[in-house]
């Protein structure tokens, strides 16, 4: 029956009538074998017609690693929703589920009987406020990405392991710590996280305890695209708690396969027989750092930084480039400029876009744009974000430096003149790029690029290649950003104008 059955919505809701126990499925539900309930769910939770939401590639390298690197025993899910990583791991003896949602928990319990696993239980528990004092020897976390964090957590972990947490830290820290916590001594703990987080300022300190404590066994970075879920780049972090070795940092990150779908990749087994050998016993997308090198990139733990360090042959910054910091109006300027005849725009933060500049509107004066000449952008000028909640790189377009435009103090400007800017722009937006100076961000919720860091970054040798097919691909971008923007111009007067 299950070659006839096609995957939408009413698909989906008639299944869950069935496992709720609805009479009026069960005639079309009890048609199904158990295997096949499984089967059906687990597809149409992929297509995301149910709230629960999983893993499958990051849980496919996770049991990869699991099997080359475990030694069986119990295995504890934690944060197990509906139960598919333990209906899919086979790893272990015995399996333990923790999820906070009731609903979650009651589907988990039956759809892993039905899928014939036995010796495992779910169990209903906030993973983060209740640790208990069993152990296991494997720990998979695929981390619930929260937004706020409940304070009890923070006062709960403080107490419950040596870790120092702090208010400010991110869940998937904290969810790490549970998971090197709940561990044997030569237990293996994998966890699926935010790339970003590996970097994040907020968590330095939980970093560096974790590598002294020797507990980070690899940091593997994934594709993008792999989950429907979520749109942020993530990454498969090994804890292995009598470790103590040097870490292996892999990129992943260009290793997919198509779908059927343009918007989704997948890996293949090849693919993850790669990562699992890169750990392992290392690889061209491989490197190992020591505790030492560790603490000389600030426990940042980005592969890409890592793998980026032995290649730091090129021209410094400054060498090849001016690179400034634009300059702030007081509020007594901007209303005496509201009052003058505009000659120009002030560009403000809040108008600086990934690779777009919105539209300006702050006038300026022909008066203040002639005082700060020396500031005034020009085409092809790269603009960052200096001092923000969020790192953005732009370039200035034709357009942009026809209109006479100054540069508030909260971005930097880089205006080569020995190096084709497009290369450059490139570079900066380039996993090695964007890790170099998330890395070089200093600051807690605001983060904060320095002058002097920015003249000392090594930019590598030019590539006329690259340069020419980021200027073809930045232009077409441009230019349709520019006709987006003219439409919202042009929406609210499209009615009127036929009146």
């Amino acid at each position: 029956m299950m070659k006839s059955i096609q995957i939408n919505e009413s698909t989906a809701a008639r299944l869950m009538r069935g496992l709720q126990g609805d009479t009026d499925a069960n005639d079309w539900f009890n048609e199904l074998s158990d295997r096949e309930v499984v089967e059906l769910f687990d597809e149409c939770a992929a297509a995301g017609f149910y709230e629960t939401t999983f893993f499958k590639e990051g849980e496919k390298i996770a049991i990869a690693l699991f099997k080359a690197l475990g030694s069986g025993g119990d295995v504890l899910d934690i944060g197990s929703g509906s139960g598919h990583f333990i209906r899919h791991a086979g790893i272990g003896t015995s399996y333990k589920g923790e999820e906070i949602d009731e609903r979650q928990v009651k589907l988990s319990r039956q759809l892993i009987e039905k899928a014939g696993i036995r010796h495992a239980e779910i169990e209903q528990v906030d993973a983060l406020l209740n640790f208990g004092s069993r152990h296991y020897d494997q720990v998979f976390c695929n981390m619930p990405f929260i937004s706020r964090i409940d304070k009890r957590y923070f006062q709960s972990l403080s107490e419950l392991s040596d870790y120092q947490v702090e208010t400010r830290s991110l869940p998937d820290w904290l969810f790490a710590i549970r998971v090197v916590e709940s561990l044997k001594e030569r237990g293996i703990g994998i966890a699926i996280m935010r790339l970003n987080s590996l970097n994040s300022v907020k968590d330095r300190e939980i970093r560096e305890q974790m590598i002294k404590g020797g507990h980070i066994r690899a940091v593997i970075a994934l594709p993008g695209q792999l989950s429907r879920f979520t749109t942020a780049e993530m990454a498969v972090v090994v804890f292995d708690k009598g470790y103590g070795g040097a870490v292996s940092f892999v990129d992943a990150s260009e290793m997919w396969t198509k779908t059927e779908s343009r918007h989704y990749r997948q890996l293949a087994a090849s693919q993850i027989e790669t990562i699992v050998q890169s750990v392992l016993s290392g690889s061209d997308i491989s490197v190992s750092a020591t505790l030492q090198q560790i603490d000389g990139q600030h426990y940042q733990m980005s592969p890409h930084l890592y793998l980026s360090a032995g290649h730091d042959s090129g021209h410094r910054l400054e060498d090849v480039a001016l690179v400034y910091r634009g300059r702030d109006m007081t509020k007594k300027e901007l209303d005496e400029e509201g009052q003058k005849e505009q000659a120009g725009y002030l560009l403000n933060l809040s108008e600086l876009q990934d690779s777009y500049i919105g539209q300006m509107k702050q006038g300026l004066s022909a008066e203040m744009v002639q005082n700060r000449e020396k500031l005034k952008l020009i085409t092809g000028d790269i603009l960052l974000t200096a001092r923000g909640s969020t790192l953005k790189i732009a370039m200035v377009a034709e357009q942009i430096s026809a209109g006479h435009v100054i540069p508030s103090s909260n971005i930097m400007v880089i205006r080569c003149h020995s190096i084709d800017p497009y290369f450059v722009f490139a570079y900066l937006n380039s996993h090695e790029g964007r890790a170099r100076l998330t890395h070089m961000q200093t600051g807690s919720s605001l983060f904060v690029l320095s002058l002097k860091n920015m003249q000392q970054l090594m930019i590598p040798y030019e590539n006329k290649n690259v340069a020419v097919q980021m200027h073809k691909e930045l232009s077409a971008y441009q230019t349709l950003m520019k006709q987006v923007e003219q439409y919202h111009q042009q929406l609210p007067d499209i009615y009127d104008d036929f009146q």
